[in-house]
């Protein structure tokens, strides 16, 4: 019985909280007054706020009370594949050369090397019915004596084997900006655009506390558009932190 009470409990104050009886910054009723309102006993009322505090809606001062969290609705999330999406489907993914090469100043401080030690670079193609519509450079350390590396060499698959292998240890971080081609840019990608949308994807193994890879991607900006929301909890209501 006291289960069904304490879950009625829960779910009565998080409707109040969620339609605005209970604004952010209140405080809820004492343990006492909660207590006489529900007809329970303190350890349901303590495991009911607990309860609200774990999934987000209050939070407790000892020695004050209880008090109503305030949503972050400016926190937005993303999701975001590089593959996916886009306001085309992309059709293919074209492989047109790996290297072992010097890096720039940009990609060697992105990925945290030594002036002397060079980089994989695998260039690809992002096709759409025949079309190019992205251009996509993935740059990462270059380890001579690691066998999977040099795999790299040969099938360009690198990257896929180790996001399925560290997908617990890796972390991703994307910057987007609307990008002015230099005449070089222009020439390096045979592209006719003189505004492109770039997309970087920095990925670092959290483990090993390295950067595992650094691309770059140059997308068309009529195939291209960005949607993020606040984020919200099973029940539709926005999570606080």
């Amino acid at each position: 019985m006291a289960e069904v009470l304490y879950l009625k409990i829960v779910a009565t104050i998080r409707d109040k909280i969620i339609k605005g009886i209970y604004k952010p910054g209140d405080m809820l009723k004492s343990e006492a007054a909660l207590m006489k309102e529900y007809e329970v006993g303190r350890t349901t009322i303590r495991r009911s706020i607990a309860m609200l505090a774990n999934q987000g809606y209050v939070y407790s001062v000892p020695g004050k009370g209880s008090f109503v969290c305030t949503p972050e609705n400016d926190t937005l999330t993303m999701k975001f594949d590089k593959y996916n999406g886009y306001l085309v489907t992309i059709h293919q993914i074209k492989l047109l050369t790996v290297q072992v090469v010097t890096p720039s100043d940009e990609i060697r401080q992105a990925l945290g090397l030594k002036l002397k030690e060079k980089i994989v670079i695998v260039k690809r193609l992002l096709i759409s019915d025949n079309e190019t519509v992205g251009y996509e450079w993935i740059h990462f350390p270059y380890k001579q004596k690691e066998p999977v590396v040099e795999d790299v060499l040969r099938f360009s698959n690198y990257m896929v084997e180790l996001e399925e292998r560290l997908a617990f240890a890796l972390r991703k971080k994307v910057t987007f900006d609307c990008h002015l081609l230099t005449p070089e840019e222009k020439e390096t990608l045979k592209t006719k655009e003189d505004l492109m949308v770039r997309i970087a994807e920095t990925i670092d193994d959290t483990q090993l506390k390295e950067t595992v890879s650094y691309t770059i991607l140059y997308i068309h900006p009529n195939y291209f558009s960005m949607n993020a929301e606040s984020m919200m909890d099973e029940r539709g209501a926005t999570q606080s932190y």
